[in-house]
């Protein structure tokens, strides 16, 4: 379980115990202050502490939460979704709680003594131990928020169906008379948003990288990126990378989890988001002045993302537009020397093997036919970079190759796969 989730479920469980003890009090069966041998005076004395360092440590949580808050972005889209955050709104609610409650009891309560004036006073020194304990779970987000890639990894877990669905970015309906087949398409062309664009604030940190031109950093922050994809089908995310075949298997949880979203939702955010990826391979490569660097970050999380949804049933329609968009960045970045030793694109030759395996022959003669067409069209994969790895593919997907291989140097124009359902096909003309 990553470090954030297990800081939330601190925070949550304090707010539980928290509301819990309320109750016990409010029902006679917990208490705090014991009046015995006490006088009225002890009591004020009491509250009076309670209330001082709950505005002193009230005061210093959020100058440090708005401080952190500007150093993790100065993004008007990230901030909003940081002050978004709910943990901070009910830290609020607790200082508030602890002032107007306890300044309430200075002011209204004759007769301190009473049963009620009691609870009320335990009731106050809850909300103010509640307060400073809750503001160390706080602080702790605000320090991961200066993490870019927990950053990330927050502002994934926010990417939903439904903001991207509210955008009108794309548009995905059921096939006439075959509720089993799924047509789907790019509205680009005179967009009018609806709502916010959900992407905004992750694309903002993996900006970050991109000025710095930091490879790396991007690699990791946009495995992050990738992530909603795979959560809302239920599969499970390696986000260190997919090293062998058993890490891409799903988990009864995330299946139960993912059965929130319907097959429309599942595409809707598969084809916003890769909508995304292939804008952003081709942006960097004049960001980054015509270098391959950033190819390997994107082709490389694509294709982890590919083999992760094998398992899952029903995924092919996302698994081939991640096929198209392999295909479409690798052709865009066709007269680019590629770098370094290691091609990304290596290992689609074993996914078109697991797709293979795993009776998805629609999608593995897909990216045998891509892989075929980049080894002709670009040096990606050349043989001093790829040697032989078709002789890795089965028999059948192997003639697939090698015919794909014929038509792409018989024609120029020749792509593989389908028109109408390639979404970029025309957008990169």
């Amino acid at each position: 379980m990553p470090l954030y989730r297990i800081r939330h479920l601190s925070f949550v469980t304090i707010v539980m115990v928290s509301v819990v003890w309320i109750g016990a009090i409010w029902r006679g069966s917990a208490v705090i202050y014991n009046p015995l041998g006490h006088d009225d005076s002890h009591l004020d004395a009491v509250l009076a502490t309670a209330i001082q360092t709950t505005s002193s440590v009230g005061g210093v949580a959020l100058a440090l939460i708005f401080i952190t808050a500007q150093l993790s972005s100065s993004k008007s889209s990230v901030l909003r979704e940081l002050y978004r955050s709910s943990e901070v709104y009910v830290l609020l609610f607790y200082f508030a709680g602890t002032l107007l409650v306890g300044y309430l009891a200075f002011a209204a309560l004759p007769t301190p003594q009473s049963a009620t004036a009691l609870k009320i006073v335990d009731t106050v020194l809850t909300f103010a131990l509640t307060s400073v304990v809750l503001v160390i779970p706080v602080l702790i987000l605000q320090i991961e928020n200066i993490n870019p890639t927990i950053l990330a990894a927050k502002l994934a877990d926010r990417i939903k169906p439904k903001s991207l669905i509210d955008y009108g970015l794309t548009q995905v309906e059921f096939m006439p008379g075959d509720p089993t087949q799924i047509q789907y398409r790019l509205i680009t062309v005179a967009l009018r948003p609806r709502e916010v664009d959900p992407l905004r604030p992750i694309h903002e940190v993996l900006m970050e990288a991109v000025r710095a031109r930091d490879r790396v950093l991007f690699g990791k922050l946009f495995r992050h990126f990738l992530k909603p994809i795979a959560r809302v089908h239920g599969a499970t995310w390696d986000l260190s990378g997919l090293r062998v075949q058993g890490n891409a298997d799903t988990s009864l949880i995330r299946t139960l989890l993912s059965r929130r979203y319907g097959a429309r939702e599942r595409v809707h955010l598969t084809l916003a988001i890769l909508h995304y990826s292939v804008k952003r391979a081709r942006n960097l490569k004049a960001e980054w002045e015509g270098r391959d660097t950033g190819r390997h970050g994107i082709l490389t999380g694509m294709g982890d993302l590919i083999r992760c949804l094998n398992p899952v049933q029903g995924a092919g329609t996302s698994i081939r537009i991640a096929l198209y968009a392999t295909l479409h960045i690798s052709e865009y970045y066709a007269d680019v020397r590629p770098f370094g030793r290691i091609e990304p694109l290596n290992y689609y030759f074993e996914t078109a093997n697991q797709l293979w395996v795993a009776k998805k022959t629609r999608e593995a003669e897909l990216c045998a036919e891509i892989l075929a067409w980049i080894t002709i069209h670009t040096d990606q994969l050349k043989e001093e970079r790829s040697p032989s790895l078709y002789n890795s593919l089965p028999g059948d997907l192997k003639s697939v190759f090698f015919v794909a291989q014929e038509r792409a140097r018989s024609d120029a124009k020749w792509l593989p796969g389908f028109e109408d359902e390639d979404p970029w096909r025309r957008w990169l003309e």
